[in-house]
């Protein structure tokens, strides 16, 4: 049995719309090179689908501002702080997070580095989010 609904989308918006369905599954398969080409070298826990469409979404969505409060409230819950080096200049976990980001740079575009920062914290470190 089917079902006809009329509506007033027009050829121009269907093309709009398969368009942008396009450029995201354009946008999935990049993400996905890039999580392939930065986990290369890692020891990826058995259980972790890397290019599951949670970790492919948070590349394509998380912006670094959310990313950043998300791992420093992560890593305190987790106990992930470390010891403090002394130098009280800069906390365990700033450390731990700009230390993630600095090897990520030449291997991932800025533009998916936040959910690929959570990505690592929870895959590699084991941070609960």
């Amino acid at each position: 049995m089917s079902l006809c609904i009329e509506n007033d989308i027009d050829d121009e918006e269907v093309a709009d719309c398969q368009e942008i369905g396009i450029e995201h599954q354009f946008l999935e398969q990049a993400v996905s090179r890039y999580i392939e080409n930065y986990f290369r070298d890692k020891v990826v826990p058995e259980g972790f689908d890397l290019f599951s469409p949670k970790y492919i979404n948070m590349c394509l969505a998380m912006d670094i501002c959310r990313a950043a409060d998300m791992a420093y409230e992560a890593i305190a819950r987790c106990g992930l702080m470390g010891e403090d080096s002394g130098d009280n200049a800069i906390e365990p976990d700033v450390k731990l997070v700009i230390g993630i980001l600095r090897r990520m740079k030449p291997l991932v575009p800025q533009e998916f580095s936040a959910g690929m920062l959570l990505m690592h914290l929870e895959i590699l470190e084991g941070v609960v989010f």
